[in-house]
Formats: C-alpha cells, structure tokens, sequence
C-alpha cells in the first residue's frame, strides 16, 4: 500500500484503537477492505461538519478546528477532499449521534462557520447545505456568502 491507501488504512487502524470515528476514516476502512482484495477504487472524501463534532472533532473552537484538520491532512490528504456537508447538531461534541441543526442553532455553534468559509482548503469543493429546516435555506446561504473575507 502507498499514498491514499496507506494513509486511509493508518486512520482506519488508529480508529479501532481509540473510540471515535469520522467519515474520512470509515472511507479508510472501505479503501483497506477493496485493496486487500486486490481491488483499485478512486475516491474522494466528503466530510460532514454533524457527522465530525458526534465523532469528537471539536470544530466549534478554533483549536479544535485546527487540530481536527490537521489530522485530516496528515492522515488522508488534503489532495482528497472533495466536498463538505454543511450543518449544525442537536447533540453535543463526542456524542456519537447524528441528528442535524439549522446552522448557528446548535451544539457547533456560530463561530465555526466563518472559520469554515474563510478556509482556503474550502475553495472549489462542493459546500452542500444539509439542513433540516428547508424555510431557512435561502437565509443559512446568504449568511455563509456573508461570512466570507
């Protein structure tokens, strides 16, 4: 294995070594499962921002934003981001539970998403609005467009 595939197994195996688990390395562990079957596959990771902070990704603070995408980096690659699923939670940080919010009405909180928007490993990748509440759509872009420098 090299490259994606090392990196995607890494995280895979470190997840089974600790409690949490993201989307980027749940794709690790689909990546391991087809190349030990002798398979290739060509993939790109979408992170989901609920899916993240229930897994323990503190994206509410910029500490933990960092952090979290610094281990994104250095364990699958920036080069695979691919796109983002945009959204608040009802459920706190570590919560292992996935029950979407209207942006800014939640657990992740207001001061994540201009760090979000203002992130230049954001740029060109689709940002999907994945919201519950479609009466706000129109008005959670308009803020996200706003927050940008």
């Amino acid at each position: 294995m090299s490259g994606i595939w090392e990196r995607m197994y890494r995280a895979a195996r470190s997840v089974q070594n600790e409690r949490r688990i993201s989307d980027y390395v749940e794709a690790g562990c689909v990546a391991a499962a087809v190349l030990s079957a002798g398979g290739t596959i060509y993939t790109g990771v979408c992170i989901d921002t609920c899916h993240a902070f229930a897994a323990g990704y503190d994206l509410a603070t910029p500490e933990g934003y960092k952090a979290a995408w610094d281990e994104f980096g250095d364990l699958i690659g920036w080069e695979y981001l691919s796109a983002m699923h945009i959204n608040d939670t009802k459920k706190g940080l570590a919560s292992r539970v996935d029950r979407h919010e209207s942006l800014g009405k939640g657990m992740i909180g207001s001061d994540f998403f201009p760090m979000l928007m203002n992130d230049p490993h954001m740029d060109n990748i689709p940002l999907i609005l994945e919201t519950p509440d479609e009466s706000l759509w129109s008005q959670e872009i308009a803020w996200l467009y706003s927050l940008i420098k």
